[in-house]
């Protein structure tokens, strides 16, 4: 009997069983083999939707059970394991999936493993960040060998290593050159290795490619700070292109990493995703938008240090990377970062309401307005305005436009000057 047919079958006897459990089984096609099978649903998820699929326990123990799901379901490359307890069976086939202990597939290569028949996969603990190489044959129950007490790792392979960087990898470099935070450019930054594992190349390759596109940097070259003084080509390309049109490079950057990793651009730009409309080409723009969003605020947010440029406040979450001038006034100076200050929530919204302001020498300014409160409010506010008059903690790179910041504080003035009238 052909495979599907044996499938089939099964499915068709295990039907009635199978609703009586809260489950249900259905007739569904598999778009990955062009071809149609009887697969398990647990509630109203597919196998389709899905990375891992749920089968009933009788099913999990009929004879040849593995060889038909890994055959039928599984047609590429796949480690996969079947739990005798939960009934699970997760398969581990490409970038993006994770395995029972926490551990994501980066890439997958053609180096030969240690296993017979295997390949070198490359493996990223998602609790430590760890960063190793695995067979392919056993990536489904690797354990991190950092935090996890797992076996020691393979060698990430580096078959990338003494080629031409191709222009997708120097945008995805870009990309992390943006967002990384100043000074951290070294071999040890975790980001910088994965960088170098998701390329196969070393890391002091892409450290090095990293720091190159400081030599482009004009607020770096102002203070001296070079990278090699001959560098790529490519580099310039991308570093020119991002200066004509930086909306859609740098979603083309977050696009491409997203690619590479196996996930999906709001996932890697980690933006809001629950209030989005139905797949259509709103929900595109909106999450163009968000993108692009989050990667200035990612770039901001990391020339500040990730400290807020009034208090010193670093508690992440509560920092907010606030438009001199606002996103939706000057398209130019959208994903400019001297456009931006690294705010806690409290003085951005202070900030945004033209209650505070920056003068062109960094001297902070804060509204007399703010006095006029509550009894309730007046602890909060005396701690707003005791930074009144003290000057702005300026970023590594990326110092605030003074002609933007004059340009608000004109707008704070006028709309203090009409309050008083």
């Amino acid at each position: 009997m052909k495979v599907t047919e044996r499938l089939e079958s099964t499915y068709r006897n295990l039907a009635p069983r199978w609703n009586q459990q809260g489950g249900d089984a259905a007739y569904i096609p598999d778009h990955r083999t062009a071809s149609a099978g009887f697969a398990p649903r647990s509630l109203s998820l597919s196998f389709t939707h899905l990375n891992s699929l749920l089968l009933d326990r009788d099913l999990a123990h009929l004879y040849g059970v593995e060889d038909l799901v890994k055959r039928l379901l599984f047609p590429v490359e796949t480690s996969f394991y079947i739990n005798p307890q939960a009934v699970r069976v997760c398969a581990v086939k490409a970038p993006g999936d994770i395995n029972r202990n926490d551990q994501q597939l980066l890439r997958r290569t053609e180096e030969p493993g240690t296993d017979h028949n295997a390949r070198v996969w490359v493996l990223k603990c998602r609790q430590c960040l760890n960063i190793y190489g695995s067979n392919s044959t056993d990536g489904w129950e690797r354990k991190c060998p950092k935090c996890q007490k797992g076996k020691a790792g393979l060698t990430v392979p580096t078959e990338r290593d003494g080629e031409d960087w191709t222009r997708e990898e120097h945008i995805i470099a870009f990309q992390l050159y943006n967002k990384i935070e100043f000074g951290t450019i070294h071999m040890r930054n975790p980001e910088v290795i994965e960088l170098a594992a998701l390329l196969g190349r070393t890391v002091g390759s892409a450290s090095l490619k990293l720091a190159n596109f400081s030599r482009l940097d004009p607020f770096l070259k102002r203070r001296n700070i070079k990278g090699l003084p001959h560098g790529a080509k490519g580099e310039e390309a991308v570093w020119f292109e991002f200066a004509r049109d930086p909306e859609w490079l740098a979603f083309e950057s977050e696009r491409l990493l997203a690619e590479r990793e196996g996930r999906s651009v709001e996932e890697v730009a980690q933006i809001e995703t629950d209030d989005l409309p139905p797949p259509g080409k709103e929900r595109e723009v909106i999450v163009r938008v968000r993108v692009n969003q989050s990667f200035f605020r990612r770039r901001v947010l990391s020339a500040y240090g990730f400290r807020c440029c009034v208090t010193g406040f670093s508690v992440r979450p509560l920092l907010v990377a606030s438009h001199i001038i606002p996103w939706a006034i000057d398209h130019t100076n959208r994903l400019n970062p001297r456009n931006g200050l690294c705010l806690n929530a409290l003085h951005d919204r202070a900030f945004d309401s033209h209650l505070m302001w920056i003068e062109p020498d960094f001297v902070i300014r804060l509204s007399p307005d703010l006095r006029r409160v509550t009894a309730e409010s007046k602890q909060t506010v005396e701690w707003l305005l005791s930074f009144d008059g003290k000057q702005l903690i300026l970023p590594k790179r990326f110092q605030p436009d003074c002609e933007l910041l004059a340009k608000h504080a004109l707008g704070a003035r006028k709309k203090l000057e009409l309050i008083r009238l």
